[in-house]
Protein backbone atom coordinates (compact mmCIF):
# COMPACT_ATOMS: atom_id res chain seq x y z
CA UNK A 1 0.00 0.00 0.00
CA UNK A 2 1.39 3.38 -1.03
CA UNK A 3 2.82 5.35 1.86
CA UNK A 4 2.60 2.60 4.44
CA UNK A 5 6.35 2.06 4.66
CA UNK A 6 7.29 5.53 5.97
CA UNK A 7 4.36 5.55 8.38
CA UNK A 8 5.32 2.14 9.74
CA UNK A 9 8.90 3.31 10.18
CA UNK A 10 7.71 6.24 12.25
CA UNK A 11 5.46 4.08 14.39
CA UNK A 12 8.43 1.77 14.90
CA UNK A 13 10.24 4.80 16.29
CA UNK A 14 7.31 5.39 18.62
CA UNK A 15 7.42 1.78 19.73
CA UNK A 16 11.13 2.15 20.42
CA UNK A 17 10.35 5.00 22.79
CA UNK A 18 7.75 2.93 24.62
CA UNK A 19 9.52 -0.40 24.84
CA UNK A 20 13.18 0.59 24.74
CA UNK A 21 13.73 -2.17 22.19
CA UNK A 22 16.26 0.03 20.38
CA UNK A 23 18.66 -1.03 23.13
CA UNK A 24 17.19 -4.08 24.83
CA UNK A 25 15.26 -5.58 21.89
CA UNK A 26 12.52 -6.55 24.30
CA UNK A 27 9.51 -4.98 25.95
CA UNK A 28 5.86 -4.28 25.25
CA UNK A 29 3.76 -1.67 23.50
CA UNK A 30 -0.03 -1.51 23.83
CA UNK A 31 -1.93 -0.09 20.86
CA UNK A 32 -5.59 0.87 20.63
CA UNK A 33 -7.07 0.97 17.13
CA UNK A 34 -10.49 2.02 15.89
CA UNK A 35 -9.63 3.19 12.40
CA UNK A 36 -8.88 1.76 8.96
CA UNK A 37 -5.31 1.00 9.98
CA UNK A 38 -6.47 -2.09 11.82
CA UNK A 39 -7.26 -3.96 8.60
CA UNK A 40 -3.91 -3.59 6.83
CA UNK A 41 -1.54 -1.27 8.64
CA UNK A 42 -1.52 -3.05 11.99
CA UNK A 43 -0.68 -6.54 10.64
CA UNK A 44 2.16 -5.08 8.55
CA UNK A 45 3.42 -3.10 11.54
CA UNK A 46 3.44 -6.17 13.77
CA UNK A 47 5.21 -8.19 11.08
CA UNK A 48 7.97 -5.61 10.72
CA UNK A 49 8.41 -5.14 14.44
CA UNK A 50 8.58 -8.89 14.98
CA UNK A 51 11.29 -9.21 12.33
CA UNK A 52 13.28 -6.37 13.87
CA UNK A 53 12.70 -7.25 17.53
CA UNK A 54 11.11 -10.67 18.04
CA UNK A 55 11.12 -10.26 21.83
CA UNK A 56 8.96 -7.13 21.72
CA UNK A 57 5.34 -7.90 22.50
CA UNK A 58 2.71 -5.85 20.65
CA UNK A 59 -0.81 -5.88 22.08
CA UNK A 60 -3.60 -4.44 19.88
CA UNK A 61 -7.07 -3.68 21.20
CA UNK A 62 -10.05 -2.71 19.09
CA UNK A 63 -11.37 0.44 20.77
CA UNK A 64 -13.71 3.27 19.89
CA UNK A 65 -12.24 6.79 19.96
CA UNK A 66 -13.87 7.44 23.34
CA UNK A 67 -12.44 4.19 24.68
CA UNK A 68 -8.99 5.08 23.37
CA UNK A 69 -9.07 8.45 25.13
CA UNK A 70 -10.17 6.82 28.39
CA UNK A 71 -7.55 4.06 28.24
CA UNK A 72 -4.78 6.47 27.27
CA UNK A 73 -5.48 8.56 30.36
CA UNK A 74 -5.69 5.41 32.47
CA UNK A 75 -2.32 4.24 31.08
CA UNK A 76 -3.94 1.04 29.81
CA UNK A 77 -2.61 1.63 26.28
CA UNK A 78 0.52 3.45 25.08
CA UNK A 79 -0.69 4.85 21.79
CA UNK A 80 -4.01 5.10 19.95
CA UNK A 81 -4.82 5.07 16.24
CA UNK A 82 -7.95 6.89 15.13
CA UNK A 83 -9.65 9.21 12.66
CA UNK A 84 -10.33 12.84 13.60
CA UNK A 85 -11.96 14.76 15.16
CA UNK A 86 -10.34 14.21 18.55
CA UNK A 87 -11.48 16.86 21.01
CA UNK A 88 -9.12 16.45 23.94
CA UNK A 89 -6.46 19.14 24.47
CA UNK A 90 -4.48 16.87 26.78
CA UNK A 91 -3.61 14.59 23.84
CA UNK A 92 -1.00 15.01 21.16
CA UNK A 93 -2.44 14.08 17.76
CA UNK A 94 -0.21 13.41 14.74
CA UNK A 95 -1.21 12.28 11.26
CA UNK A 96 0.67 9.15 10.27
CA UNK A 97 -1.20 7.69 7.33
CA UNK A 98 -3.55 8.70 4.51
CA UNK A 99 -5.45 6.51 2.04
CA UNK A 100 -8.18 6.98 -0.60
CA UNK A 101 -11.88 6.61 0.09
CA UNK A 102 -13.68 4.11 -2.15
CA UNK A 103 -17.30 3.16 -2.73
CA UNK A 104 -18.31 -0.48 -2.22
CA UNK A 105 -21.30 -1.58 -4.31
CA UNK A 106 -22.88 -4.90 -5.22
CA UNK A 107 -21.41 -6.38 -8.40
CA UNK A 108 -24.85 -6.11 -10.07
CA UNK A 109 -25.22 -2.42 -9.23
CA UNK A 110 -25.59 0.17 -11.99
CA UNK A 111 -22.34 1.65 -10.65
CA UNK A 112 -20.38 -1.62 -10.78
CA UNK A 113 -18.64 -0.97 -14.11
CA UNK A 114 -17.64 2.57 -13.29
CA UNK A 115 -13.97 3.45 -12.92
CA UNK A 116 -14.71 6.39 -10.61
CA UNK A 117 -17.67 8.12 -9.01
CA UNK A 118 -18.56 11.52 -7.61
CA UNK A 119 -20.12 11.77 -4.19
CA UNK A 120 -23.06 13.83 -5.47
CA UNK A 121 -24.11 10.85 -7.60
CA UNK A 122 -24.91 8.93 -4.41
CA UNK A 123 -27.65 11.21 -3.12
CA UNK A 124 -30.40 8.62 -3.71
CA UNK A 125 -28.45 5.61 -2.44
CA UNK A 126 -28.98 3.82 0.87
CA UNK A 127 -25.82 3.83 2.99
CA UNK A 128 -24.28 1.25 5.26
CA UNK A 129 -22.20 3.17 7.76
CA UNK A 130 -20.24 2.62 10.94
CA UNK A 131 -21.97 3.85 14.12
CA UNK A 132 -20.81 7.06 15.72
CA UNK A 133 -20.18 5.39 19.09
CA UNK A 134 -17.69 2.96 17.51
CA UNK A 135 -15.79 5.14 15.01
CA UNK A 136 -16.96 8.67 15.68
CA UNK A 137 -14.37 10.40 13.52
CA UNK A 138 -14.98 8.28 10.43
CA UNK A 139 -18.77 8.48 10.86
CA UNK A 140 -18.59 12.27 10.98
CA UNK A 141 -16.27 12.39 7.97
CA UNK A 142 -18.86 10.52 5.86
CA UNK A 143 -21.73 12.77 7.01
CA UNK A 144 -19.66 15.90 6.36
CA UNK A 145 -18.53 14.76 2.90
CA UNK A 146 -22.10 14.01 1.89
CA UNK A 147 -23.19 17.41 3.17
CA UNK A 148 -20.55 19.14 1.06
CA UNK A 149 -21.84 17.16 -1.94
CA UNK A 150 -25.32 18.53 -1.28
CA UNK A 151 -27.17 15.71 0.47
CA UNK A 152 -27.63 13.90 3.77
CA UNK A 153 -27.01 10.14 3.57
CA UNK A 154 -30.03 7.85 3.75
CA UNK A 155 -28.75 5.33 6.30
CA UNK A 156 -29.96 1.78 5.69
CA UNK A 157 -27.88 0.18 8.47
CA UNK A 158 -25.24 1.02 11.03
CA UNK A 159 -22.80 -1.85 11.58
CA UNK A 160 -19.67 -2.26 13.70
CA UNK A 161 -17.63 -4.75 11.71
CA UNK A 162 -16.27 -4.07 8.19
CA UNK A 163 -16.99 -7.70 7.30
CA UNK A 164 -20.66 -7.17 8.12
CA UNK A 165 -20.75 -4.08 5.90
CA UNK A 166 -19.29 -6.14 3.05
CA UNK A 167 -21.95 -8.81 3.56
CA UNK A 168 -24.77 -6.26 3.41
CA UNK A 169 -23.34 -4.69 0.25
CA UNK A 170 -23.06 -8.16 -1.33
CA UNK A 171 -26.80 -8.63 -0.82
CA UNK A 172 -27.69 -5.28 -2.33
CA UNK A 173 -28.85 -3.75 0.94
CA UNK A 174 -26.88 -0.55 0.45
CA UNK A 175 -23.57 1.02 -0.52
CA UNK A 176 -20.64 1.81 1.76
CA UNK A 177 -17.88 4.40 1.70
CA UNK A 178 -14.76 2.85 3.19
CA UNK A 179 -10.99 3.41 3.30
CA UNK A 180 -9.23 1.57 0.51
CA UNK A 181 -7.59 -0.90 2.89
CA UNK A 182 -10.99 -2.13 4.09
CA UNK A 183 -12.01 -2.86 0.51
CA UNK A 184 -9.27 -5.50 0.34
CA UNK A 185 -11.58 -7.86 2.24
CA UNK A 186 -14.35 -7.54 -0.36
CA UNK A 187 -15.49 -10.59 -2.31
CA UNK A 188 -16.09 -11.01 -6.04
CA UNK A 189 -19.71 -10.01 -5.41
CA UNK A 190 -18.57 -6.50 -4.49
CA UNK A 191 -17.02 -3.80 -6.64
CA UNK A 192 -14.87 -1.02 -5.17
CA UNK A 193 -14.90 2.28 -7.04
CA UNK A 194 -12.56 5.21 -6.32
CA UNK A 195 -14.20 8.47 -5.31
CA UNK A 196 -13.03 11.27 -7.60
CA UNK A 197 -13.57 14.86 -8.67
CA UNK A 198 -12.21 15.49 -6.14
CA UNK A 199 -10.52 12.41 -4.78
CA UNK A 200 -11.13 11.97 -1.07
CA UNK A 201 -8.50 10.77 1.39
CA UNK A 202 -8.97 9.51 4.92
CA UNK A 203 -6.28 10.47 7.43
CA UNK A 204 -5.41 8.31 10.40
CA UNK A 205 -3.69 9.73 13.44
CA UNK A 206 -1.64 8.59 16.40
CA UNK A 207 -2.80 9.77 19.83
CA UNK A 208 -0.78 10.08 23.02
CA UNK A 209 -1.13 11.86 26.32
CA UNK A 210 0.82 15.09 26.16
CA UNK A 211 3.27 14.46 28.99
CA UNK A 212 4.46 11.31 27.16
CA UNK A 213 5.06 13.08 23.88
CA UNK A 214 8.27 11.15 23.21
CA UNK A 215 6.25 8.15 22.07
CA UNK A 216 4.96 9.79 18.91
CA UNK A 217 6.91 13.02 18.40
CA UNK A 218 8.56 11.67 15.23
CA UNK A 219 5.40 10.29 13.62
CA UNK A 220 4.61 13.47 11.70
CA UNK A 221 8.00 13.39 9.94
CA UNK A 222 6.70 10.67 7.63
CA UNK A 223 4.85 13.29 5.61
CA UNK A 224 6.99 16.37 6.21
CA UNK A 225 9.13 17.96 3.58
Amino acid sequence: MEGIGPAIQQLEDAAAGATNFARAKRGRIRVGSSCNLSSDFIPELLHRLHQESPLVRIDVRGLSVAEQIRTLHAAEIDVGLATLPINDPSLIVRRIFSEPLVLMVQSESDFAQRTSIRLRELAKERFIICPRYRRAGFHEVIIELAGKAGFRPRIASEVDAPSTAVGLVERGLGVALVPQSESLTASERVRCIPVSNPAVFIDSHALKVRFKWYLIHRLSRAFSG
